[in-house]
Formats: structure tokens, sequence, C-alpha cells
């Protein structure tokens, strides 16, 4: 039974017109099935920015974080849109890939990333160093 399956989409395959509507359910199998793994990189995420930034650049860096996440795709989608037109599927692919995977690469090479470890802390030591409110508020002094 197997066997006749396999067949049947090896047949499937060799029709042009099948075989890019089985490369686009690959495509979007793949990111459906990556979904639960981008949620779960987004926990390590944000637990690892509460814990190694401190409380008060907290707000900064997050900032800069999103600026960078989600302010600036549109300008990726249009620079990788005027690449597509310029340079065809297999450039845009590539260069695609390199932006990707190169900066990845990079960070490995910072020695406190590779050592990054994290700190389990009890209740009440968590509540000691939590920020609080008067701890963001500008100081002023006053003659």
């Amino acid at each position: 039974m197997a066997t006749n399956h396999i067949a049947q989409g090896l047949r499937l395959l060799a029709n042009p017109n099948v075989s890019r509507m089985f490369i686009a359910y690959v495509v979007s199998y793949t990111g459906t099935a990556m979904a639960p793994i981008a949620m779960a990189f987004g926990v390590f995420w944000y637990t690892t920015l509460q814990q190694k930034v401190p409380a008060n650049m907290l707000s900064r860096v997050s900032a800069y974080d999103h600026l960078g996440s989600i302010a600036l795709a549109p300008l990726g989608i249009v620079l990788f849109d005027l690449l597509y037109e310029s340079g065809g599927h297999q450039l845009t692919l590539t260069v695609a890939a390199l932006v990707v995977i190169v900066p990845t690469l990079l960070v490995f090479t910072v020695q406190d990333v590779r050592r990054m470890t994290i700190d389990y802390k009890t209740s009440a030591e968590r509540r000691e160093s939590a920020a609080k409110p008067t701890d963001l508020l500008p100081t002023t002094t006053d003659p």
C-alpha cells in the first residue's frame, strides 16, 4: 500500500504543474511546523532579555529589538523585491540566506554569548532585584 502512494507521488512530481503545487505544499507545511519553534524561541529570547539586561535599560533595548524586528520588515520587503526584479530568484535566495546565516554565525564568535548561562533565582531574590517604579524616574539634584 505504501509503495502505491510513493508511486502516485512520483507520478505527480513528473507533472510540472503539480510539482509546483507540491513544492508550495511543502513550503507551507514547513512554515506551519516552524511556528511552535518560533514561539519557543520567543520565550527564550524575552527571558534572556529580562535576565541579562539591567532593569533601567530594558525598555530601550526592547525598543531597539522591535525596531529591528518589526519596523524594518517593510524596508526588507522592498529591498528584496528590487533584488528579485533585477537579479532573479537564485540571487535573491542566496542573499537572503547570507543575510540570515552570516550574522547568526558572527554572534557565536562573541565569547560572552557562548558562555551565557541562565540565572536561576528564588522568588525572594527576584522580588529584591526587580526594578521599582521610582528607579526609572530621572533624578534631580536640588541645591
